[in-house]
């Protein structure tokens, strides 16, 4: 209903589309220096969802934004129900549905664990392969805190906060580590309240204030994009040469990147691409839902060849669109069914 309201954004579905292909390439690289190639690129991708959510989660009025808020919340909520379900029921088939075992294994005992998954998001405590779903829990409580500060009216008033949160990521991820050559657990900065709250404010701003959007100048914009990219691929070629600073990656050049090339696609909502543009439409949270099964699965083919390890990440891009095509078909035929249905009676 939202979107039949406004001309939707192709150009916003095409980076939707480009993004969760990313995401796959997070989690399952190219083998290599091929990998460090891929970087710069990939690691704004979870940030711009927080983003282009922000975007178009702005309502004019308070009723309209409490409305919207509890939508999404009922909407992701189920989302990471269902997500952790799935991921749980693979869990115990891994060990054969000896659900003693695997829950032993999970650490369900340790508050520690608990602790990181209520108040930051991180699943990895659990078990490995459901840790990059932090993002779902994060989106969550972040349409949580938006439906709490539409209600109380001060969600606009909140905008300023966007710098400093994005300052405190540029910190935590990257000064830090320079200056005193040591990490801070990512855990402890990309979750809802500082990249969540951070990237999302900043999108509501940029939809809140589209006439100082309107005045950009595509040239700087590409201009950004371009600084981004090259920062985050030097900096990763340098982490490779220094091995004090263990995982250090220029992670918000890659971010600078995608804020830029978003505010292009504001500016320029009428795309002629379609491929990317569909699959951002109709598939992309399929595809970030399933990926880490389908990498999960595709790694237990064990073929010992360099050409098929550069054809693997391709692979498991091909069978998450190629599930998300089959969801989507059934879930539509499903509710032709139940509108037929429901008519007739």
């Amino acid at each position: 209903m939202e979107q039949t309201l406004r001309q939707r954004n192709r150009s916003l579905d095409v980076l939707r589309g480009l993004a969760c292909l990313c995401i796959i390439l997070i989690h399952k690289p190219f083998p290599g220096s091929f990998a460090s190639l891929t970087i710069p690129i990939t690691r704004g991708a979870v940030p711009f969802f927080f983003l282009v959510s922000g975007y178009f989660a702005y309502r004019k009025t308070k009723e309209e934004g409490v409305r919207m808020a509890k939508r999404r919340v009922r909407h992701m909520a189920l989302l990471c129900l269902a997500v952790t379900a799935l991921y749980l029921l693979y869990f115990f088939w891994l060990f054969d549905f000896q659900i003693g075992e695997a829950l032993n294994s999970m650490r369900l005992d340790s508050a520690e664990v608990w602790l990181r998954f209520l108040f930051l998001n991180d699943l990895s405590g659990f078990f490995s392969i459901i840790g990059p779903f932090w993002f779902l829990y994060a989106l969550l409580y972040v349409y949580l805190l938006v439906w709490g500060a539409e209600k109380l009216g001060i969600l606009k008033k909140m905008q300023f906060l966007w710098p400093i949160l994005l300052c405190l990521v540029l910190f935590c991820a990257e000064i830090y580590p320079l200056v005193w050559g040591k990490e801070i657990k990512n855990y402890y900065y990309r979750n809802f309240l500082i990249e969540g709250m951070g990237f999302f404010l900043l999108g509501h701003w940029l939809k809140r204030r589209e006439d100082l959007l309107a005045r950009c100048k595509d040239a700087w914009l590409i201009l950004i994009a371009c600084i981004g990219l090259i920062a985050s691929t030097a900096f990763q070629f340098l982490y490779f040469e220094n091995p004090s600073v263990q995982s250090f990656e220029w992670y918000f050049g890659s971010c600078a990147a995608w804020v830029a090339m978003s505010m292009l696609a504001m500016r320029h909502p009428a795309c002629p691409e379609r491929l990317l543009s569909y699959i951002g439409e109709h598939y992309s949270l399929t595809v970030y839902a399933i990926h880490m099964l389908v990498i999960s699965l595709t790694n237990r083919i064990t073929i010992d060849s360099y050409r098929f390890s550069l054809f693997r990440p391709i692979l498991v891009m091909i069978c998450c669109i190629a599930f998300a095509a089959v969801w989507s078909l059934c879930l539509t035929a499903c509710k032709r069914w139940f509108a037929k249905k429901t008519k007739t009676e």
